[in-house]
């Protein structure tokens, strides 16, 4: 992982682009993907991320086929998700990990990058 990347899955642009400025603020590339549909998982990892944040994804089969993918690593990245998607990933047959967010979304703390902090020019 060379990369400090946050994988953000929200149809909704103007949460997404804020989501991004804040994770650009703080050192993290953020990977935003309005739908699962439009995203492959071919050639990816689950470490390819340092978290993962779900926001509005309207197709449930795609969520579904995400999740089961992470899955597949016990040690998969953390999740932050809307309120409304977190009893379905909590009850699904192989539990996630992850943490609910209210309508408004709480900050939470993401790994540390590794390496030296980013010294401004």
């Amino acid at each position: 992982m060379s990369d400090s990347k946050v994988l953000v899955i929200d149809a909704d642009e103007q949460r997404a682009e804020t989501l991004a400025a804040i994770l650009r603020f703080i050192d993290y590339t953020p990977v935003l993907v309005s739908s699962l549909t439009q995203f492959s998982l071919e050639g990816r990892s689950p470490h390819d991320w340092l978290a993962v944040i779900v926001g509005q994804e309207d197709d449930w089969p795609a969520l579904e086929r995400f999740a089961t993918w992470l899955k597949r690593d016990r040690y998969h990245p953390p999740l932050l998700v809307l309120a409304k998607y977190h009893n379905w990933v909590i009850c699904s047959n192989a539990p996630l990990h992850c943490m609910p967010s209210r309508k408004n979304r709480r900050f939470v703390s993401l790994p540390r990058r590794r390496g030296p902090p980013a010294i401004p020019p």
